[in-house]
């Protein structure tokens, strides 16, 4: 999945269009920590009740600094998925990149080409 050029004030999901959602929207200033919890919130947002945070770290994406969040969850079948998340700001918009897939087998499957295109994503 690709998230492209969020703006401030905007969300990683769309609003609905009645009631208010609880989704917290992108700032530019936003520490790190801040953006996994954006990445984490939609997610739950999705109706995801167990989602783990696996590891974090700073990485360099996109032509700029950014972070590689992994994490795992279940879905609403409880079916145990695994995925990898890009992240990075960059003039004042945020960029998303997500691969997940079932855990079992799938994931790692599809992880080294998932690396690969990361390879050479840049963000203009």
């Amino acid at each position: 999945t690709f998230i492209g050029a969020i703006r401030a004030g905007e969300t990683l999901r769309a609003t609905p269009r009645r009631g208010k959602s609880r989704l917290t929207p992108f700032r530019p200033e936003m520490s790190g920590a801040e953006l996994i919890e954006l990445v984490v919130e939609q997610y739950r947002e999705a109706g995801v009740e167990e989602f783990d945070v696996l590891d974090h770290a700073p990485v360099a994406v996109f032509g700029t600094d950014g972070i590689r969040l992994d994490f795992t969850y279940r879905n609403e079948t409880r079916l145990a998925r695994r995925g990898r998340a890009y992240l990075a700001s960059r003039a004042n918009r945020l960029h998303v990149i997500v691969f997940d897939a079932a855990k079992l087998h799938y994931f790692e499957a599809g992880l080294e080409d998932f690396e690969s295109m990361m390879q050479g994503a840049v963000v203009r």
